[in-house]
């Protein structure tokens, strides 16, 4: 075994036990409520698919959304949106043997209040 694959195992092993880790509080998705295995993969793999095949739609509710000033914002805010949810949605498509779930991470940065005063 060469040093970079036992480190790539070490790495491995140790991002595992950190995953693990996680409180079940943090979870992110209803599939992670389910009370057993097949539930919670089922569900996981079911959730990623939705997200990695249809978060690309994600620009049009939210440019309808009121707390935009303009559709346009909500629109470019929707566009990074779909960017950020088709990727998480790959993940938890990839990773759906393993339930645990990823934390919230909510909205993001979002856009501010009031604009900038130059």
């Amino acid at each position: 075994m060469t040093p970079k694959s036992a480190f790539i195992k070490k790495l491995a092993a140790m991002t595992l036990i950190a995953l693990l880790a996680i409180p079940s509080a943090a979870s992110a998705s209803p599939w992670a409520k389910k009370e057993t295995y097949l539930g919670k993969t089922g569900g996981k793999f079911l959730f990623g698919l939705e997200h990695s095949l249809f978060s690309w739609l994600q620009w049009w509710p939210e440019s309808m959304e009121k707390k935009y000033p303009k559709p346009w914002n909500g629109f470019c805010v929707g566009i990074g949106k779909s960017v950020v949810y088709t990727a998480a949605g790959l993940v938890q498509l990839a990773t759906f043997p393993v339930p645990v779930d990823f934390p919230d991470i909510g909205d993001g940065i979002g856009l501010p209040k009031e604009p900038r005063k130059m």
